[in-house]
């Protein structure tokens, strides 16, 4: 099937998708980054003006 080709998914998903009535709402996922618990530090250091990526990476 070419639209699964062309979008990078499964030929099953289409086809099931092409026989809903409605197209099929997913809701985003929501995931857990390396720097989610780093957030407020490097928040703060920004706002500061520490703006150089590499001196954050150290301080981390």
């Amino acid at each position: 099937m070419a639209i699964a080709s062309q979008v990078g998914i499964g030929h099953a998903t289409v086809s099931r998708w092409l026989r809903s009535e409605a197209f099929p709402e997913q809701q985003p996922r929501q995931r857990m980054m390396a720097l989610d618990p780093h957030l407020p530090f490097l928040r703060e250091r920004w706002e500061a003006g520490c703006h150089n990526i590499a001196q954050l990476y150290r301080e981390l």
